[in-house]
């Protein structure tokens, strides 16, 4: 069974806020 997270993460300058669900949490991060 896959796992999958909801993640919400911002920017530097908290100016813009992504949200998003998937199942590679780190890879998810470096492509934002």
């Amino acid at each position: 069974m896959r796992q999958y997270f909801v993640y919400m993460m911002s920017n530097k300058n908290n100016r813009v806020l992504y949200s998003g669900i998937t199942n590679n949490v780190m890879r998810r991060g470096f492509e934002h």
